[in-house]
């Protein structure tokens, strides 16, 4: 068995070793050092996941984009053909009240497609020769 030491050997207890202000102080310090390193770290954590919500908000926006458009070129494709007849016929009837009228149809269409190709282009100015600077004066 190990041997017990006895209570009166023992080293009397130091009184200074009790709690005492400074004590109390360093350990709200490395309270205060605990719970900014947990902070700082459920911040980093939030602002991962928010870029990750980001990212999946944005490839969902994609994918919808994508099949959207997939799904109204495929539509246009179908209803194309049997609606250019149509605003043949509904332009042809049209065009005999609009001449009574004298409106030309189809012009305002084909003034705003040549303004639209024809771009006035800007003449550029020469580039302009550098500068000779003068050296600063000497400080007296």
């Amino acid at each position: 068995m190990a041997a017990r030491k006895n209570a009166k050997t023992r080293a009397p207890r130091n009184e200074a070793l009790d709690v005492n202000p400074r004590h109390l102080w360093l350990a709200a310090l490395g309270g205060l050092v605990v719970a900014r390193r947990g902070v700082a770290g459920a911040l980093h954590q939030a602002g991962l996941r928010m870029r990750i919500a980001n990212a999946d908000a944005r490839y969902a926006m994609r994918q919808f984009d994508t099949t959207a458009r997939a799904g109204i070129e495929g539509l246009n494709d179908r209803i194309q053909p049997f609606l250019c007849p149509i605003g043949r016929t509904v332009q042809a009837g049209i065009a005999p009240l609009a001449e009574r009228v004298g409106l030309k149809l189809g012009a305002r269409h084909a003034e705003r497609r040549k303004a639209a190709t024809t771009k006035t282009r800007t003449r550029r100015s020469a580039a302009r020769k550098p500068v000779a600077r003068r050296k600063a004066a000497a400080v007296r």
